[in-house]
């Protein structure tokens, strides 16, 4: 499995000016419905709510500044998985307590929770590369990210 296979370009954001990650959840929901990203049957609203649910369940901050929020939508096409940065980083309750601007968000469909769970391990494989999270946030813009991220997949079996 190839995780550039539900991203691209287009579904990487940086310099997002959120102090929170609820303030987070709100630009990324908005992005994504103002593109017609998320199927009809989700609002920015109600997909927000979904993040703030899950969140509160367990964290999804893994440390070393990584978070990899994820819900399940109905009616969705293909799981997606999102690249952002914030401009600053953001308390986030991680499970190393430090603050967290990389996030990588994933929206798995609804009836397929093995595929949403392989993604899930596949994105936390490839993060584990030290090297390759400096260059992420280093990296200056969209297309550069996305060039870092599909190399980092393509090449790591």
């Amino acid at each position: 499995m190839k995780l550039t296979d539900f991203s691209s370009n287009k579904l990487i954001y940086t310099g997002i000016p959120a102090d929170s990650k609820e303030a987070l959840f709100a630009y990324i929901s908005n992005s994504l419905n103002k593109s017609n990203i998320i199927p009809d049957i989700k609002t920015a609203d109600s997909l927000r709510k979904d993040l703030l649910e899950r969140e509160n369940v367990n964290s999804t901050g893994l440390g070393n500044g990584i978070a990899i929020p994820h819900v399940s939508l109905p009616g969705l096409k293909k799981p997606l998985v999102i690249i952002c940065r914030t401009e600053k980083p953001l308390e986030y309750n991680s499970l190393d307590s430090r603050p967290v601007d990389l996030f990588f968000f994933i929206l798995g469909r609804t009836s397929h929770i093995s595929e949403h769970l392989n993604i899930l391990s596949r994105l936390a494989f490839l993060l584990k590369d030290k090297t390759f999270l400096s260059r992420l946030r280093t990296a200056k813009k969209q297309p550069e990210i996305w060039e870092l991220f599909r190399d980092k997949d393509l090449n790591t079996p």
